[in-house]
């Protein structure tokens, strides 16, 4: 994959039978647009689309219920013609731990928990979500990206 393309934009599949959605997919990051090419070249794939999941969760910051919209739903050619479904959310391993306090400034700690803690209110909805619908959730850091999407 090319290194100099931009990390925000949009992504056109080549693979255009396998996209499901009536829009073209915007990635946010180079991390989404990694993926995203994974998942349109990849021959295990069998469809693929980008924020086509969403899913209530409510806020612990205001106690209201508010939509997330998960990064990828994925169904992956499994044995026996089975498809495995999955939701992937795409976020920054740094993300998904409590901030650390030492020598950083109120503003940010407040912020980074902030982020953490809808985060988790997030995660916990999906993976209900998933459950519920005989779906799998994984949350990919650029760890994951770099070992499964090359």
């Amino acid at each position: 994959m090319n290194s100099k393309l931009p990390p925000i934009g949009l992504y056109h599949p080549i693979n255009k039978e396998k996209y499901l959605g009536d829009h073209t997919p915007n990635f946010r990051s180079s991390w989404e647009r990694r993926v995203m090419w994974f998942l349109d070249n990849n021959d295990n794939i069998v469809k693929w689309g980008s924020e086509l999941v969403t899913v209530p969760y409510m806020s612990p910051l205001d106690g209201k219920i508010h939509r997330y919209f998960v990064d990828f739903y994925v169904e992956i050619a499994g044995q026996n013609g089975e498809r495995k479904r999955i939701l992937i959310e795409v976020k920054p391993k740094k993300q998904l731990n409590p901030p650390k306090t030492e020598h950083r400034s109120k503003k940010t700690v407040m912020t980074e928990t902030k982020q953490y803690v809808v985060n988790n209110a997030k995660f916990k909805a999906a993976n209900a979500y998933a459950t519920a619908n005989g779906m799998l959730f994984y949350v990919f850091t650029e760890d994951d990206i770099q070992m499964h999407c090359n």
